[in-house]
């Protein structure tokens, strides 16, 4: 099975090491993203790739899962997923 994760904004140290960068831009989105909470914890993205090495989704292989969204919710959705080609990772041409 074959997934792309994208965990969002995880804050570390090394994402937080962004707000003292000295870019006045990177540390203003990082501020802003920081204080309107868009981070997601580091639990959340090892929850994920915990629950997706499970086997509990491979029905979602191929696709691109998002920490931010709810997976389980995703599996029940398997066949409004795959019938609209939904989160299809594919090469453009």
């Amino acid at each position: 099975m074959v997934f792309a994760i994208n965990p969002g904004l995880v804050r570390t140290a090394m994402s937080e090491s962004a707000l003292s960068c000295g870019e006045p831009s990177i540390e203003q989105w990082f501020t802003d993203a920081f204080a309107d909470q868009h981070d997601v914890s580091t639990e959340s993205a090892a929850t994920l790739v915990t629950y997706l090495a499970s086997g509990a989704a491979d029905v979602l292989s191929g696709r691109n899962i998002f920490a931010t969204k709810d997976v389980t919710q995703m599996v029940a959705r398997a066949a409004e997923i795959e019938e609209h080609d939904l989160y299809v990772l594919r090469e453009r041409e």
